[in-house]
């Protein structure tokens, strides 16, 4: 009786292995799966953000903010791309996203804000394109 018990007790320890086996592999293939589809997601973002590219010359146009304001807000909602990002970049990306279209008061960070409303209104959104472009560069995932 002794060695169907040791059999038994080794069948059960070889199954349990098994199964660990097969659970590590399956959550390995998700995880394979998931970084494939943020992959995918991160380079539609990269092409969107085209226009804001660092090396651009001249600052974002009002036209330019809104279609990449709607632009993003489709990859993130619409497409349910923000749903793979970090909560670190969905912070990033909300507070750009925002800046985009906001009035020049409610432009973050705060001092960006208080160093726009002391511009002309036509100075404050050519700056605001200025640092429109710097912002997005920060999105990007590096």
């Amino acid at each position: 009786m002794a060695i169907t018990t040791w059999v038994q007790a080794a069948g059960t320890v070889l199954l349990g292995l098994v199964g660990l086996w097969f659970a590590h592999n399956y959550r390995r293939q998700i995880r394979l799966k998931l970084a494939e589809r943020q992959v995918e997601s991160y380079v539609r973002l990269w092409a969107l953000t085209a226009p804001a590219a660092p090396f651009r010359a001249t600052p974002l146009e009002s036209v330019e903010l809104k279609k990449l304001h709607d632009d993003m807000g489709k990859w993130y909602f619409d497409d349910g791309d923000g749903i793979l990002t970090s909560s670190a970049a969905r912070d990033l990306f909300i507070g750009v996203h925002g800046n985009l279209v906001c009035p020049i008061g409610e432009v973050k960070p705060t001092v960006l804000a208080a160093q726009l409303a002391a511009l002309s209104p036509a100075d404050a959104e050519r700056r605001r394109g200025c640092a429109i472009i710097r912002q997005v560069s920060l999105c990007e995932p590096s």
